[in-house]
């Protein structure tokens, strides 16, 4: 079977000492969020507004900047997501407004986060390893084997639900495809 490799259009934008200008508005928007770790920043521009800043620890804020490199919101609000990762696992995503307070959906009961735990790892591998051979095409529907249990909490850190989710929906926030 070939492989078929889709071309993504990625620019670094650069944080060192040649940079000064992007370095300066790049840092003015990610220190917006005060629950990042700017500690070994690396930028990476996705798309035409798209940003992905990625520390040290492999977490992710991802946001939308104008042509005047501004935070733009997507749905509800949210101008930025915070993906943490934990040895290769996201373990939590948080929502945040353009001020950098964290936010919530409105839509959706004021979730603004999201805790995923991990209650049988050896399944899950093998659940993402039979979706990743699929290229993501594969959503069982396993959630009553209780593989991975998802807390949703508001902005003020009060639970909203506790429910566990499929391993094709954890895939998908793994793979970070969810957006407001």
């Amino acid at each position: 079977m070939k492989n078929i490799v889709w071309g993504v259009f990625f620019v670094l934008i650069p944080i060192g000492a040649g940079a000064q200008q992007v370095n300066k508005i790049t840092r003015l928007a990610v220190s917006r969020v005060k629950q990042f770790d700017t500690s070994g920043l690396r930028v990476v521009r996705v798309g035409s507004d798209e940003v992905e800043a990625t520390n040290r620890k492999g977490d992710i804020l991802r946001y939308r900047m104008d042509r005047k490199r501004n935070p733009i919101p997507y749905h509800c609000g949210i101008a930025y997501q915070l993906f943490e990762f934990r040895k290769g696992y996201i373990t939590r995503i948080t929502t945040f407004a353009v001020d950098g307070n964290m936010a919530g959906e409105l839509e959706s009961e004021g979730e603004a986060i999201m805790e995923l735990e991990i209650k049988k790892k050896d399944l899950l591998d093998k659940q993402l390893a039979r979706i990743d051979e699929e290229d993501g095409n594969l959503d069982p529907k396993d959630e009553d084997q209780q593989i991975v249990l998802a807390r949703v909490y508001d902005d003020r850190k009060r639970l909203l639900a506790e429910h566990y989710i499929s391993t094709g929906y954890y895939w998908e926030l793994q793979h970070m495809m969810y957006r407001p």
